[in-house]
């Protein structure tokens, strides 16, 4: 059996005892710093608060999102900037969606759009540039382990702090977001982010819908679970409360696509696991819903119904009818579509389902290059996790791998795009699977017996 192998804070190899020394500070700006600033501003400020000049998708943390593009595309051409160079499957992945979206603007050009779709598009456009830039950046501008680390961890704090402010929105019905402001912004959209489902409040915290903030803590999750179970040098209480915040949130959330998506992820993290690890996970899950059961009554069984109670969901039965109509679209421009973030709802139909929106925006091209994206970030983590030898950073691996899974599944359930939160940390945690890849895989680390 092959020696252990550990990381010195540099993220350099070294064989011996770990040290808690992994999560060092910046001595300066560097990507991490700015890419921090960008998930406060996502999570703390109310996803409806945009600068009008710019559009729906113009939030405080986009802006920041597209300096980040311009830092990544700096380092392309002036390196001491710092910038990893070569093969990078995440940057390839993004780059070739990018590449399609483009294609589909030629299209909707040549067919003359009219000045709302015109609008619609470059408010995409930015948006798109904005999370692109985020998962460049992170993906190739995070120059150490070290930092890497650090960054995962303040991802976890923020999904705790949005879960935080979900469960007192449950429990109160009060909705402090309506008191919170931006300089130079102004309310995009109904300000009510707190809504009624079967008497429970369906809470959104920062979120523009409850659904955007069940999927946004269900992408966060895997990363919690890991950090509760390998966080040694924390006391348990700071290992384990992001995740039980996050778990406790979730449900409240009233959403399918939440419920999916954990489980999902759930999924991938327990294949790695060893048999008495699931044992442990399966206890655990029995206990919180138990305690959830006692504490809330009628929650889970109205989460249950979710999904027993299909046929008779007039939501569902309306998506279902809007998925047909919608392939009449499709087929007038089925490889590279009618141009990106041009199928409006209030003008087409509404489909609460990215990939057939992207089907009709980008076309065939542009929905295989976006599910490229997330496979790519899947098998980068995946790999890492199978080859290398601290258990610590295994676990990450599978983390990471299982956050890449969660927009795989949900996509299929909500709109993605027509919303801001959840494409940000989407984005942000696939930059930061290509930067652990890439930190890693040059590292002597050896394979895992």
């Amino acid at each position: 059996m092959a020696s252990r192998v550990q990381l010195s804070p540099q993220g350099s190899a070294i064989v011996g005892t770990a040290r808690p020394g992994w999560r060092e500070r910046a001595t300066s700006l560097d990507a991490v710093s700015l890419l921090t600033i960008y998930l406060v501003l996502l999570i703390a400020v109310p996803s409806r608060l945009v600068f009008g000049a710019i559009g729906s998708t113009g939030t405080p943390a986009a802006v920041v999102g597209v300096v980040a593009l311009v830092w990544w595309g700096a380092s392309r051409i002036v390196p001491s900037i710092g910038g990893a160079t070569g093969l990078q499957p995440v940057r390839t992945t993004v780059l070739a969606f990018c590449v399609a979206v483009a294609l589909s603007e030629i299209a909707g050009a040549a067919r003359a759009m009219d000045g709302v779709e015109t609008r619609a598009a470059n408010a995409s456009l930015f948006g798109l540039a904005a999370a692109g830039g985020v998962a460049w950046l992170a993906a190739d501008g995070i120059d150490r382990l070290a930092r890497l680390l650090v960054l995962v961890d303040r991802i976890v704090i923020g999904g705790a702090a949005l879960a935080s402010l979900g469960i007192v929105q449950f429990f109160t019905g009060f909705d402090i977001t309506k008191y919170l402001w931006f300089p130079g912004t102004h309310i995009n959209g109904d300000l009510q982010l707190i809504q009624i489902r079967d008497g429970f409040n369906r809470v959104a915290g920062t979120a523009v819908h409850p659904i955007e903030f069940g999927v946004v803590l269900a992408t966060i999750f895997p990363i919690a679970v890991h950090q509760a179970m390998h966080r040694g040098s924390d006391s348990r209480l700071r290992r384990v409360a992001p995740a039980l915040l996050i778990a406790a949130a979730l449900p409240m959330s009233l959403s399918r696509s939440a419920i999916l998506g954990v489980i999902a992820a759930g999924l991938v993290l327990a294949l790695g696991w060893t048999w008495p690890q699931r044992a442990n996970a399966a206890v655990v899950t029995v206990g919180f819903l138990g305690v959830m059961r006692a504490v809330i009554p009628g929650l889970l069984g109205t989460l249950r119904n979710l999904f027993t109670n299909l046929q008779s969901d007039s939501s569902y039965v309306a998506r279902t009818n809007h998925a047909q109509e919608a392939w009449n679209y499709i087929g007038a421009a089925p490889w590279i579509g009618r141009g990106f973030g041009t199928f409006l709802p209030e003008r087409y139909v509404l489909l609460d389902n990215q990939y057939l929106g992207t089907l009709a925006e980008t076309g065939i091209i542009g929905l295989v290059a976006l599910v490229s994206v997330f496979c790519a970030a899947f098998v980068v983590a995946h790999h890492v996790s199978q080859t290398i030898l601290d258990p610590e950073l295994q676990s990450l691996g599978r983390a990471l791998a299982a956050s890449a899974v969660v927009p795989l599944v949900t996509y299929v359930t909500y709109d993605a795009f027509s919303l801001r939160m959840g494409v940000g940390i989407t984005f942000l945690l696939l930059g930061c699977a290509g930067a652990f890849w890439r930190l890693t895989r040059h590292t002597p680390l050896g394979i895992a017996p």
